[in-house]
């Protein structure tokens, strides 16, 4: 996996501010969490904003992930907590690990990341060797949406960053429905109400039709125990806005 899609990580602090209030995920994350023995594999973990919550509730946790600058800042923050976590720096698509978990979940849409069928292979192929016989793996990644397809006209949202700032943003979205990639281009355009050019940002996100979510993971040893519609278990439905999969490993799978 090529580290080329990160624009909107190169600032962690900034990152912090606009997720690290999400929580939504965690009472899910949790209940999985408190059947599992032995540790618990947080998989493209970011600034460790899950991580650090099943550590404080005393949960052994391998945190994993490609970026140098996001996963430095996860380890300061563990280490002012005073959480032991094992952060590692890996490409998901050649995991490797020295243990198998019986718990491994990847969220905060990370899944998205993966943009072409050789690296959703690579990324699958990876969890399952790094899971123990009927371990759980749990992901989240967006359903997409009709507004998606059309696209968006140019808009601009404001908000505050790590420094109290207020930042006006200009975006546009635009689909490509053969590769099934939604490419977001954004561009700082003023910071506290005075005019600026700034750099253009863009991230490209892979969408994955529920169907062919099902024959990927089926391809890759895992079967479907739940397919919900968002962190509050409602079952998927055809107006849902996100994919949250609860899946176990099947035993003896052959590729």
């Amino acid at each position: 996996m090529k580290l080329d899609n990160f624009d909107k990580y190169k600032d962690p602090l900034l990152y912090d501010v606009e997720n690290d209030h999400f929580e939504d995920d965690l009472a899910l994350i949790e209940e999985y969490a408190a059947r599992t023995r032995g540790p618990i594999i947080d998989l493209a973990c970011g600034t460790g904003r899950t991580a650090l919550h099943l550590a404080r509730l005393g949960h052994d946790v391998i945190g994993i992930d490609i970026h140098q600058g996001m996963l430095e800042h996860a380890k300061n923050k563990a280490q002012q907590a005073n959480l032991k976590i094992d952060f590692q720096l890996q490409d998901a698509t050649t995991l490797s690990l020295s243990l198998k978990g019986s718990f491994l979940f990847l969220v905060g849409n990370a899944f998205q990341h993966f943009l072409t069928n050789e690296d959703q292979d690579k990324l699958l192929e990876g969890i399952y060797t790094h899971i123990e016989e009927d371990g759980i793996f749990l992901f989240g990644t967006r359903f997409l949406e009709k507004e998606d397809i059309i696209g968006t006209a140019p808009y601009n949202r404001t908000f505050r960053d790590h420094l109290g700032r207020e930042i006006t943003e200009w975006h546009i979205e635009t689909y490509d429905p053969l590769e099934q990639i939604l490419t977001c281009d954004s561009k700082v355009q003023m910071i506290d109400g005075v005019q600026v050019n700034g750099e253009e940002e863009t991230i490209r996100l892979r969408y994955v039709f529920p169907k062919e979510m099902e024959r990927l993971l089926t391809s890759k040893g895992f079967s479907i125990i739940h397919a919900y519609a968002d962190w509050k278990k409602t079952p998927l439905h055809a107006r849902s806005r996100q994919m949250i999969y609860v899946c176990k490993k099947i035993k003896n799978h052959s590729k």
